[in-house]
């Protein structure tokens, strides 16, 4: 497992050297099972102060060891650009960009506006298919979720598009395993 808390301080350091200063603290840089993104920084104004507050959320699977420490390095620094006061409002544009482009050149990373899994090396994948069943027709489908969805934890509560009967649960499987069950259905046809 790669260490977040490391990876932040060392790219804190850097960014320092070359003159760029995020308004974010260590306590503010969690690791969640994010799947649309690989970083994300919120940014929200103190009421109270009228300071910026910004956030940043790194997603677990480049914490993975089967994850190369670069696509982290180059996610946290992404997300630490964007934790400059005068960033935030600008998306992948204007200083962010400029910021981006400098890191870019002194540093041995690629910061863009979005990376591919293949790009970042990640192979890393804990989403489970749920696979669900009607009770009438018997037309299965199968989904890919990070969490358990309602439908699966509660099928008494839904029913089939098709026929309109009640639907059951067939199974919860991995990838690998979700592949086999097909192929074996397909071999047995």
């Amino acid at each position: 497992m790669h260490n977040l808390n490391k990876c932040f301080y060392e790219c804190m350091k850097d960014l320092h050297a070359i003159g760029i200063y995020p308004n974010i603290d260590g306590k503010d840089v969690k690791a969640t099972r994010q799947y649309k993104t690989w970083g994300l920084c919120k940014t929200r104004r103190n009421n109270a102060t009228g300071e910026l507050q910004h956030k940043i959320t790194i997603a677990q699977r480049l914490l993975d060891d089967t994850t190369p420490y670069k696509a982290l390095r180059t996610t946290m620094l992404h997300e630490l650009l964007h934790a400059c006061d005068e960033c935030y409002k600008e998306k992948h544009g204007g200083k962010w960009l400029e910021y981006a482009n400098l890191v870019n050149d002194c540093y041995d990373v690629d910061i863009k506006q979005a990376t591919s899994r293949e790009e970042n090396g990640c192979t890393f994948d804990d989403r489970k298919m749920y696979v669900i069943r009607c009770k009438g027709c018997g037309k299965e489908w199968a989904y890919k979720y990070a969490r358990m969805p309602k439908f699966y934890s509660r099928p008494q509560n839904y029913h089939c598009t098709i026929c309109g009967k009640g639907i059951e649960r067939v199974g919860m499987f991995t990838q690998a395993e979700y592949q086999k069950r097909i192929k074996k259905e397909l071999t047995a046809v």
